[in-house]
């Protein structure tokens, strides 16, 4: 996920926010190191083999949820934006998925979906 920070004087910044780089028009550019943990990496890859697993496409799945293109799926599904918990659970639903199956991949290391 790429986040945008407006940079304010005196802000306080997260100490997960790892900063890559500044824009031009004084907006930091900074990226989550959650995307790179690998029980988040193993629940967009349990989403993205269920998602398949129905046979739906990205395109499909973003039409269910009312998102205008493919493009957020396919961001989510290769790493580029991070999953929100409301996302996520909306997701589940349209997938005909148990959320917590997906929590449990988070909270239990080393556990196969």
């Amino acid at each position: 996920m790429t986040l945008f920070l407006h940079h304010l004087p005196h802000t306080k910044v997260d100490e997960n926010i790892r900063f890559s780089n500044i824009l031009s028009d004084g907006v930091w550019f900074a990226t989550m190191k959650t995307i790179f943990e690998p029980n988040y990496r193993k629940l967009i890859d349990w989403l993205t083999a269920e998602r398949k697993l129905k046979n739906l496409t990205q395109g499909q799945l973003a039409e269910k949820l009312e998102f205008p293109n493919h493009t957020y799926i396919s961001k989510i599904e290769t790493f580029e934006r991070k999953l929100g918990v409301s996302e996520f659970v909306k997701i589940c639903q349209a997938l005909e998925l148990d959320p917590h199956e997906g929590i449990d991949i988070l909270i239990k290391p080393g556990l196969q979906y």
